[in-house]
């Protein structure tokens, strides 16, 4: 209550992000919370959003936290009919599904690849991490395949423009893994620029060793070998 008092003193907007895992993943809890929510005037939107998989904890324990399917889908029809009935800003986040990383149907695999969003790491931002390593997506963490730089050895411009943020930009096939389809694809070039592969996809779908795979959403990827997705 101090927070919203003092913001709204401000004149501050609040943006809510509310993680759903199989603790909080029914609608008696959620409606309380948007009924709690829809009280303060300065909350000016809500995401709901399902707890994703962590590099970090792995697969096992992503089964232990992740929402069901069905409990997903109740949740999404409701936060529609909430939206509708305009008690309070809110959105469904999308969330990773079997059918984008495990289908047979390469022409469907390749429509959905060919509309995926921009991956902006390392193009138009980067992350700074406590200790002033610079990451290019905040999901990646401290993982040295993505280190670009070093802050406190370095200024920004030094980091933006380092011979590692460049390599990762203009990735080569020298650099790709024999056994990973990106090294024989015709496509690499463009692939990889813009839009860009989710690399933070690449690394959940087929571990860290395998970083230089193909995104886990294109027609040519092999299936994931961990499951980091709504099945």
């Amino acid at each position: 209550m101090i927070i919203y008092v003092n913001c709204k003193k401000e004149n501050l907007k609040i943006r809510i992000n509310t993680v759903i895992t199989n603790i909080n993943s029914n609608i008696e809890e959620l409606n309380k919370l948007i009924l709690f929510l829809s009280k303060f005037d300065n909350i000016e939107h809500v995401n709901i959003t399902m707890a994703g998989y962590s590099i970090y904890l792995g697969e096992e324990k992503y089964k232990n936290y992740r929402a069901n399917r069905d409990d997903i889908l109740k949740i999404e029809q409701f936060v529609k009919k909430i939206k509708y009935e305009n008690i309070i800003n809110i959105d469904f986040n999308g969330y990773a599904q079997i059918d984008e990383y495990i289908n047979d149907d390469v022409l469907f695999k390749r429509e959905n690849f060919s509309k995926r969003a921009k991956c902006t790491g390392n193009i138009e931002n980067f992350y700074i991490l406590p200790d002033g390593k610079v990451t290019i997506c905040e999901e990646l963490y401290w993982n040295s395949n993505f280190i670009i730089g070093d802050l406190t050895k370095q200024s920004i411009m030094e980091v933006w423009n380092s011979s590692k943020a460049m390599g990762l930009f203009n990735l080569s096939k020298e650099m790709v893994q024999d056994k990973s389809k990106c090294k024989i694809c015709k496509e690499f070039e463009n692939c990889h620029k813009v839009p860009g592969v989710c690399w933070k996809l690449v690394v959940e779908a087929y571990g860290n060793e395998n970083w230089t795979y193909p995104d886990p959403r294109c027609p040519y990827s092999p299936p994931p070998q961990n499951v980091f997705f709504i099945e």
